[in-house]
């Protein structure tokens, strides 16, 4: 797969223990280039970065003279980067595996016009009553089905970005209006996102748009907490292990299990 059009930019001043933390995770991202920007750390970073980088012909460093603060780092990685679009990211800043790719399908779906392009919502029909079955459930499997298609039959230098758009509308269109519809059905004035896809900017927008008609206030993260479920799930463990709890091996996992401090409404 070839290298999205984006730069990294990691401005940094004498972090060496974090970088060794944080530098593999910017490895797995499918980028151009990573630029770390040694902001006159009084020992250079970059055999550092070389020895982490192992042979990756993507990484470079750049080294400020004296230390410049943040905001000048970050515009000479910015003057040096070669890719279409800047990622910058803080020296301390673990990236999700496929963090990179999902900003870039969301900015070109953003920015695109579905055009000929249009594909059914899943399960979401007008004259649904609260009674049927699908009235809040979704799949979308006969989606994909139908994005693949699409895809084979057209040509993606050309309709790429149209079909990102149409599959992304569709996406949201049908999120929005059965949780909208949970909401409204339960009487609840109060939506939260969570998750990876909470960094859907698009999505976050349409779910305010429509919760706002029945009063309910949307809630979600910034995109730096966004991220993978299985991330906040391992990190939310990490919190209960620093605390010496720890649970039996016959212990299972319960989807309804309900959250410490949260009362049932």
């Amino acid at each position: 797969m070839s290298a999205l059009p984006i730069s990294i930019v990691v401005p940094t001043f004498d972090r060496p223990d974090q970088l060794r933390q944080t530098v593999p995770s910017w490895l797995r991202q499918e980028v151009q280039e990573i630029l770390v920007v040694d902001d006159g750390s009084p020992a250079p970073i970059e055999p550092l970065v070389r020895e982490l980088a192992a042979g990756d012909p993507r990484v470079r460093t750049l080294r400020l003279a004296r230390n410049r603060g943040s905001p000048a780092a970050r515009n000479t990685g910015a003057d040096a980067a070669t890719g279409e679009s800047v990622l910058f990211v803080d020296d301390d800043v673990h990236l999700a595996d496929g963090y990179a790719r999902t900003l870039h399908e969301h900015r070109v779906a953003a920015g695109a016009d579905a055009g000929p392009f249009r594909f059914a919502r899943p399960m979401l029909r007008r004259n649904q009553q609260p009674d049927d079955p699908d009235y809040y459930d979704f799949s979308f499997s006969g989606l994909k089905t139908a994005v693949l298609n699409a895809v084979k039959s057209s040509t993606l230098d050309t309709d790429g970005a149209s079909i990102a758009r149409a599959f992304q509308d569709a996406l949201i269109d049908t999120l929005v209006e059965k949780t909208a519809r949970a909401a409204q059905e339960h009487g609840r004035d109060r939506v939260v996102l969570g998750g990876g896809v909470a960094c859907n900017k698009t999505l976050v927008r349409a779910m305010r748009e429509r919760c706002e008609r029945f009063g309910a206030q949307v809630f979600a993260p910034s995109a730096r907490l966004a991220t993978d479920n299985a991330a906040m799930i391992a990190r939310a463990g990490l919190y209960h292990f620093e605390r010496g709890e720890r649970s039996a091996l016959d212990l299972n996992a319960y989807a309804s299990q309900p959250l410490p401090g949260l009362v049932a409404a």
